[in-house]
């Protein structure tokens, strides 16, 4: 299971349109194995050698990842420590994906709860039903989120990648 830093790591590096297929793949497969203080340090200073300011730096600016009540904040990263535009496109929509899972995970924690009273295709089916309905709380968490993107100087290209984001998970709901 990936961490919340890990999982927006990721979901940054794929949206980068400067990054070749090859390199996105070696940089997932380093996010996974990587502690999270070297994510940060990362995606902050831009160079795999770790350095704890940059940590810090990371967990002041992005405590939307650990408080969901503050995630409205992540959307002004960019301009707040000096980020270049086109990389506050990708913070905003890794953040609007992070954010979604986020609530995903939230409602599925609460469903294995409620569901282990439960044996056999009784607790498969509560499963399920918790299941799909974590789905449209992440589709609706990243739907509420497009509206950040007009904070961000490309708002089109914004709207289209967690658009896209947002059709996966229809998706997959519509398999369950």
């Amino acid at each position: 299971m990936l961490t919340d830093i890990q999982y927006f790591a990721a979901h940054y590096v794929a949206f980068k349109n400067n990054l070749t297929e090859q390199d996105k793949s070696y940089l997932i497969n380093w996010i996974k194995e990587s502690s999270d203080d070297k994510i940060k340090s990362l995606l902050i200073r831009g160079d795999y050698e770790y350095h704890q300011e940059d940590v810090e730096i990371f967990n002041e600016a992005f405590d939307f990842l650990s408080e969901y009540d503050s995630w409205k904040r992540g959307y002004d990263i960019g301009h707040k420590f000096g980020v270049a535009d086109t990389m506050a496109v990708g913070v905003a929509v890794a953040a609007a994906v992070t954010l979604g899972y986020k609530v995903y995970k939230r409602f599925l924690s609460k469903a294995a709860k409620s569901c282990s009273g439960f044996s056999g295709d009784q607790k498969t089916n509560c499963m399920a039903k918790y299941k799909k309905q974590a789905m449209q709380q992440h589709i609706t968490s990243m739907t509420k989120s497009l509206s950040s993107c007009s904070k961000t100087k490309d708002p089109g290209k914004c709207k289209s990648k967690i658009g896209t984001k947002i059709k996966r998970v229809k998706a997959k709901l519509g398999t369950l």
